[in-house]
């Protein structure tokens, strides 16, 4: 769990991509904590707006900035 948003950091505004419910996405910040839980990792255990709680192995990471496109990819949204 420590390393997942340890890694988040140091790419900060480059992003990287994680698997969430079988889908890639992109993260450019995120949050963690230890947690014993019975979740496969890389389920989606609560959502509230675009803040999403992910298990992991050992604990939870909250994905507090994401997308599902990557930061180059040709969209109808503003640039990040």
């Amino acid at each position: 769990m420590e390393q997942i948003p340890n890694t988040v950091r140091a790419f900060g505004r480059f992003e990287c991509l994680a698997t969430v419910n079988g889908a890639r996405v992109y993260v450019a910040q995120a949050a963690g904590w230890q947690e014993a839980h019975s979740a496969m990792p890389g389920t989606v255990v609560h959502a509230y707006g675009l803040a999403t709680v992910v298990a992991c192995r050992d604990g939870h990471i909250a994905m507090l900035d994401w997308h599902l496109f990557g930061a180059n990819a040709v969209t109808g949204t503003t640039a990040r």
